[in-house]
């Protein structure tokens, strides 16, 4: 690896940090894990998800705005580079964001903000004069910007944003060992069906269309009478707000670390994103690289080899699953090898640019 393209020596990673195991969390982690097993940085990390005053191996706790700006004035003057990771698609992503982007001009400006929400240009263009005005000052001030897809990028550098400044970058890193041994719960739920139909979510928001996927099982339970639903990351205290069918047998696993989510993955039949709005989803990337057909919303940005449907459409979805299970849609299972090499290498080069 050239010098150009080696990472800071000191840094600071701002943003969720699991549990629970969202996207942007679980990005968060593997990229702090690979800084320090590749390059050996130091890499300090400031959680700010819903856990934020809990102690949580591999990151300091935030106690309230305050402590927040302390910590990241303290990390700006001793030269650590500030890397934050937010959604982009609410004001208080967009305060972090402009908190990080203030406190790195102690610093030469050495602040790379990356965006993760499909949904940020809605956002933005439904916000008010103040959030406008913050999401701004963020944009204007940060070092380097980083989003997922085209759509993101037009709406940065619409609302302030140097278009020199913005890259679109996956936040899919690679896949790891998804040899983890399967919770006996959910190894069971796997024996007794198929074919096994896999999804993730953090909450049971509309976005994430849990309740779409399960209105479409209904339609396949006719033609897939032993059929078996999976959803990663939320758990059985949401089954009371979920509208299950009778006759449907829905796993719901529960937050799990990447490791053992990727080995309940590689176990399913088909992978289904039926999220309403996406940026550039690293479950269907990950799915993906163990070869496993991913079936899909028509929203965001998705890689080759996704089979897409209408987002929002029940009836589309269901048509897309029934395909791909009985092979009359054939979905190429790429295994996306090089992709999370790309997006390393991409981000150690937007490092570079603020060393």
């Amino acid at each position: 690896m050239t010098a150009r393209s080696m990472p800071p020596h000191k840094i600071l990673l701002v943003g969720p940090y699991p549990p629970p195991y969202g996207g942007l969390s679980v990005q968060l982690q593997q990229w702090q894990q690979y800084l320090q097993k590749t390059h050996g940085s130091s890499c300090e990390v400031l959680n700010i998800s819903e856990k934020r005053k809990e102690p949580v191996p591999g990151a300091w706790p935030v106690h309230g705005y305050l402590d927040f700006w302390r910590k990241l004035t303290k990390y700006a003057r001793n030269g650590y580079l500030i890397h934050l990771f937010t959604n982009g698609h609410n004001f208080k992503s967009w305060l972090s964001a402009l908190a990080c982007a203030l406190a790195g001009c102690f610093n030469h400006r050495r602040t790379v903000l990356v965006f993760g929400s499909g949904n940020l240009p809605v956002f933005i263009q439904k916000s008010g004069p103040l959030a406008l005005i913050v999401a701004g000052a963020a944009l204007r001030l940060s070092g380097e910007i980083v989003c997922r897809n085209d759509e993101m990028r037009d709406a940065i550098v619409k609302f302030g944003g140097n278009r020199s400044k913005v890259s679109i970058i996956s936040g899919y890193y690679g896949t790891f060992d998804h040899s983890a041994e399967v919770p006996r719960t959910i190894e069971n739920f796997l024996r007794k069906h198929h074919p096994i139909i896999g999804a993730t979510a953090t909450t049971l928001g509309p976005e994430y269309g849990v309740r779409l996927l399960l209105d479409a099982a209904q339609q396949l339970l006719h033609q897939y009478p032993n059929l078996g639903i999976v959803v990663l990351g939320i758990g059985d205290n949401h089954r009371p707000q979920l509208r299950i069918y009778e006759q449907t047998s829905v796993c719901l696993a529960g937050a799990l670390t990447n490791p053992i989510a990727l080995a309940v993955m590689s176990r399913l039949t088909i992978f289904v994103r039926p999220t309403l709005f996406d940026g550039d989803s690293r479950s269907v990337r990950e799915a993906l690289s163990i070869g496993i057909p991913v079936v899909a919303s028509d929203t965001g940005y998705r890689p080759p080899g996704v089979k897409l449907f209408k987002s929002g459409s029940v009836a589309d979805m269901t048509t897309a699953i029934r395909g791909v299970i009985d092979g009359s849609e054939r979905v190429p299972t790429l295994r996306q090898t090089s992709t999370g090499l790309e997006s390393i290498k991409e981000m150690l080069l937007i490092y570079s640019k603020l060393v």
